[in-house]
């Protein structure tokens, strides 16, 4: 795993906006595919506004992978399945799982997409595009 994926799931854990920027890239991209996300956040900046509100909402969020589907030799690229789980402010638990694909470039994060569940195979085959680019 690359160290800036190492300090950025950390970041997350202590819910901490600073260390996640600097773990990012600064073209970083984020694309939500599924039904209920933001959609397309360009520049760390929007992506961490999107998921401060989500650490105010609940102090206790926590983002995880369950388990990795797909991983490049190289570390550039991934595919796991994940989820964010907390509780919110007034109370009530929340998990939303999901297939996510997380790419890397000069030891930061450079991006990353979530698909549904159901949407597997795109997520793969994103993976596919995003490996193909990294080696060339």
């Amino acid at each position: 795993m690359p160290p800036g994926q190492v300090e950025f799931r950390r970041a997350v854990f202590d819910h901490d906006v600073d260390r996640l920027r600097a773990a990012m890239c600064d073209d970083y991209v984020f694309h939500d595919h599924r039904r209920t996300g933001p959609g397309r956040l360009v520049g760390p900046d929007g992506y961490l506004a999107w998921l401060g509100t989500l650490f105010e909402q609940s102090s206790d969020a926590i983002i995880e992978p369950l388990y990795y589907v797909a991983t490049d030799p190289r570390g550039s690229v991934f595919v796991a399945v994940g989820h964010t789980l907390g509780t919110s402010h007034d109370g009530g638990e929340f998990e939303s799982v999901f297939v996510q694909v997380v790419f890397h470039r000069g030891g930061r994060i450079a991006g990353a997409e979530l698909f549904e569940l159901d949407d597997l195979d795109a997520a793969l085959a994103r993976y596919e595009a995003l490996r193909t680019e990294a080696a060339a």
